[in-house]
């Protein structure tokens, strides 16, 4: 019997890599703005709405106040669909929120009943739930000032978890329900997937009731490990004075923060502008706090090393996720050998939410051995899973493909 060994020589080459962050702009995490329609408003006919490029999330709030006592109109999903699909043909991700108050009058614009909550829930769900692959993240249970489940009839914990289960079984599976404290993600323990969203970042110690008073600190060891993998925001208040730029990048770690108010507080906003940051940050890429968090809000993989394994004849890429929070519905990964000619090979590899975590680690193979004589380059590339949008690595100087090697086989 005889056996055929690989006899040809591998020398491997490590590409260039930077450790240093870049902004990356990559979709489904940053900065965001907020666009409010009140369902039934007549001058809302037709919508024409400038929306900066660099933002790939948009904050739609859909007021439903005309109709607090009042069955929606025949017409309601239509405009409903019109506002959504505007948004959608302009390819942005969507934060949503459906009230009755955007302008913190919640218990003079609220249904009397609670009942006709559970109606309008039944009618406008059909709707969202044909933008799912839109919808990042619905935010509250459509009660409460400005829809944030505080300063409403409806805010004691029973009426939480009634509208909370009603809203989860209509909507669809895929859009996550984020509640406003963690107390009320508490009342859920068999949902683990419950995002958080906070409006009030650092107005207070308490974040403006966010928190019980004196709590702030075991609430931020709970969110630290129970939100690890969700879809979490809100924005920040100015109020605490003095708070460094290090403890503004622990509480953000700690509460995972993917998405940002970028035109509210202005004031704490202007203030992170003139902070330093909290590391060293890329050569060109800004010196600021504000700087700081444009790059690691959410997810941000960054290839840490790159290696040859003799043995195997496999080229190994480790990447870390250098952000505060994780990918929404995944990345896809793909490592790619080129050569002349078409010559090459490729591995593609589908990173979960969970399975790099932030601050963690994870190793992935090309295998190698099977690739005729010759010259390859060694490329990485991502792209999001559900709609095939590139994600660039967060390593400076890293484009929608990153060539972290070169190999010669002899």
């Amino acid at each position: 019997m005889f056996f055929s060994r690989n006899r040809n020589k591998y020398e491997f080459k490590p590409g260039r890599i930077s450790e240093r962050l870049q902004k990356t702009g990559n979709p489904g995490r940053g900065w965001y703005r907020v666009y409010r329609f009140i369902l039934g408003n007549e001058d809302q006919e037709g919508y024409c709405i400038q929306m900066p490029k660099e933002e790939s999330l948009c904050l739609v709030e859909i007021s439903l106040e005309n109709y607090a006592r009042h069955d929606l109109p025949e017409g309601g999903r239509d405009e409903i669909r019109t506002i959504l699909r505007y948004f959608a043909d302009n390819e942005k991700d969507l934060i949503l929120r459906v009230c009755y108050d955007l302008e913190g009058k919640a218990p003079l614009k609220e249904p009397p009943t609670i009942e006709k909550i559970y109606f309008h829930m039944d009618y406008c769900a059909p709707v969202i739930n044909e933008f799912s692959d839109r919808i990042l993240v619905f935010q509250g249970i459509f009660t409460g000032n400005w829809g944030e489940m505080h300063g409403s009839r409806y805010s004691g914990e029973l009426y939480i978890e009634k509208l909370y289960y009603y809203l989860r079984e209509i909507l669809a599976k895929d859009i996550p329900i984020a509640l406003r404290r963690p107390s009320f993600k508490r009342l859920f323990p068999e949902d683990e997937k419950i995002p958080l969203f906070n409006d009030a970042m650092f107005g207070s110690k308490t974040d403006l009731g966010t928190y019980e008073e004196g709590h702030r600190k075991v609430e931020m060891e709970y969110q630290s490990w129970a939100v690890i993998d969700t879809f979490n925001g809100g924005e920040a208040l100015f109020g605490t004075e003095g708070i460094s730029p290090k403890a503004v990048i622990e509480d953000m770690k700690s509460m995972h923060v993917s998405y940002l108010n970028s035109t509210y507080d202005e004031k704490v906003l202007n203030e992170w502008k003139m902070m330093p940051p909290n590391m060293k940050l890329a050569e060109g890429e800004g010196d600021s706090l504000y700087d700081e968090l444009t790059m690691v809000l959410g997810y941000a993989l960054m290839v840490r090393q790159v290696f040859f394994d003799k043995k195997t004849k496999h080229v190994k890429i480790q990447i870390r996720n250098a952000g505060f929070g994780t990918a929404s519905r995944g990345i896809e990964l793909s490592i790619v050998a080129k050569g002349k000619e078409g010559a090459g090979t490729k591995e593609d590899y589908i990173i979960s939410p969970r399975e790099i975590l932030p601050g963690k680690e994870k190793v992935y193979d090309l295998d190698v051995s099977d690739l005729p004589k010759g010259n390859y380059h060694i490329m990485g590339s991502m792209k999001r899973r559900w709609d095939g949008k590139p994600v660039r690595f967060s390593n400076k100087g890293a484009m929608s493909e990153y060539e972290i090697g070169r190999l010669n086989i002899t």
